[in-house]
C-alpha cells in the first residue's frame, strides 16, 4: 500500500510539472517575433471604430464595393477589413484623391486594410531593372549617388543612374499657384507633414510630377527644417529649395548625397552614413548602430527599401524590442506620428541613413 502511494504521488508529481510547463510555453510569445504593437507614449493610432469615427465608417461602407480603372475597395466582413486593389501606377494617387474629396482620409490605413498590387489593366512594374553599377561600393554610392525614384505608388519604383538634366516628366508640367497653407502640425514639439492625404499632394516638382507622386524624399527634409530650423519650411517651400539649388526632384525621385550638405547650410549638424548598402538591412542588424546615435542626441534621416520600392523618412526613435518609430511622409500619413515602420516586417530593408541634429 505504501509502494503505491509513493508511485501516485510520483505521478501527480509529474502531472503537475508537466502542466507547469505546457502553460509556459503556450502563453511564452517567441522572442524572435516583432512587436508591433508596443508604441511610445506618443503614438496614438487612430481608432477607426470609434464613436467619433463610426459615422465614417458607415459612410464609407454605404459606397463599397467601389470599382474604377485605377482601383478597387471593398469591405470584407469576415476579416474586418478593407480590402484595396491597385490596378495601375497612379492608383495610390487616384486612391488618396477620392478619400480626401469624399472627407474619408482618416478611414483607411495601413491597419485595417489588405492591398494586391493588380497591374493587369495598366501600368508596369519597373522594380528590378537596377543597374548594377549603381553602387560599385557602399561608400562610392555615398559620394555619387544615383537618382532614386521614391514615388508613392507601389510597383512604380526604380533606381535609375541617370542624367538629372534628363527630363522623365510629362510634356506638360502643372503650374505652380500661390496657395494660403494650414500652419504645420506638430508632435512632441517636431513638425509633421504627409505627401499624400494633404494639402500639398498636387503640388509640382522641380523636374516634373508632384509631391504625392514623388516628393517623400523632400517632404522628409521639410519635416527636420520645420523642426530644428524654422516653421515656415514645408513641402512645397522645400521642393522649391530642391529646383533652386540644382538637385533633381522629379518622377524618377530624389538623390540624398546632397542633403548634408543641405541641413548643414540651414545650421543643422550630421553625421557621417551610418548605413550605405544597395541590398539594405533587416531593421535587427543595424538597431545597435542606430539606437547608439540615437541616444547620443541624432535623429535618422533614413533612405529604405519596401516591397513597393525605395522610401525616405525620418526617424525619431527605436525602442527596446527594436521597433522603429518614425515621421513617415507616406506610410504614416494615416496616423498621428510617430509611426511603427516594423508595421511592415521584415520591411523595409534599412539602405542609406545618416544622423540630424540641431
Amino acid at each position: 500500500m505504501k509502494k503505491l502511494l509513493v508511485l501516485l504521488s510520483i505521478i501527480l508529481l509529474i502531472l503537475i510539472l508537466f502542466s507547469i510547463a505546457f502553460a509556459y510555453f503556450i502563453v511564452r510569445k517567441p522572442q524572435s517575433n516583432k512587436i508591433t504593437t508596443v508604441l511610445p507614449i506618443t503614438q496614438k493610432p487612430v481608432d477607426l471604430f470609434s464613436s467619433s469615427t463610426s459615422s465614417t465608417n458607415s459612410k464609407l461602407n454605404n459606397v463599397l464595393p467601389l470599382k474604377t480603372n485605377d482601383f478597387e475597395i471593398t469591405y470584407l466582413p469576415e476579416k474586418d477589413k478593407y480590402q484595396i486593389i491597385k490596378k495601375t501606377v497612379d492608383a495610390d494617387i487616384k486612391i488618396n484623391q477620392w478619400l480626401r474629396e469624399n472627407d474619408l482620409g482618416a478611414v483607411i490605413t495601413t491597419n485595417n486594410s489588405i492591398v494586391v498590387n493588380n497591374l493587369a489593366q495598366g501600368g508596369q512594374i519597373t522594380q528590378g531593372k537596377n543597374d548594377p553599377t549603381e553602387l560599385l561600393t557602399e561608400f562610392i554610392n555615398v559620394l555619387f549617388s544615383s537618382y532614386v525614384n521614391t514615388s508613392s505608388a507601389p510597383g512604380n519604383t526604380t533606381i535609375t543612374p541617370t542624367n538629372p538634366s534628363q527630363n522623365l516628366s510629362p510634356t506638360k508640367k502643372p503650374q505652380k499657384t500661390i496657395l494660403s497653407y494650414s500652419p504645420p502640425s506638430t508632435y512632441n514639439g517636431l513638425v509633421y507633414y504627409p505627401q499624400c492625404s494633404g494639402e500639398y499632394d498636387d503640388y509640382p516638382l522641380p523636374d516634373g510630377c508632384t509631391i504625392c507622386k514623388a516628393g517623400c524624399g523632400s517632404t522628409t527634409v521639410s519635416m527636420i527644417l520645420a523642426s530644428y530650423v524654422d516653421k515656415n519650411y514645408n513641402p512645397a517651400t522645400v521642393a522649391d529649395l530642391y529646383g533652386k539649388n540644382g538637385y533633381y526632384l522629379g518622377c524618377n525621385g530624389s538623390g540624398y548625397s546632397k542633403l548634408q550638405s543641405l541641413f548643414e547650410s540651414k545650421g543643422l549638424k550630421t553625421s557621417d552614413y551610418i548605413i550605405a548598402n544597395k541590398n539594405g538591412y533587416v531593421i535587427d542588424d543595424v538597431a545597435e548602430d542606430l539606437k547608439n546615435y540615437l541616444n547620443a542626441g541624432w535623429t535618422i534621416f533614413m533612405l529604405a527599401n519596401f516591397q513597393a520600392g525605395d522610401h525616405y523618412f525620418w526617424i525619431v526613435d527605436i525602442d527596446a524590442n527594436n521597433n522603429v518609430f518614425a515621421f513617415d511622409p507616406y506610410y504614416g500619413r494615416l496616423t498621428i506620428p510617430p509611426f511603427n515602420e516594423n508595421s511592415y516586417y521584415p520591411f523595409p530593408k534599412y539602405k542609406v541613413a545618416f544622423g540630424v541634429k540641431k
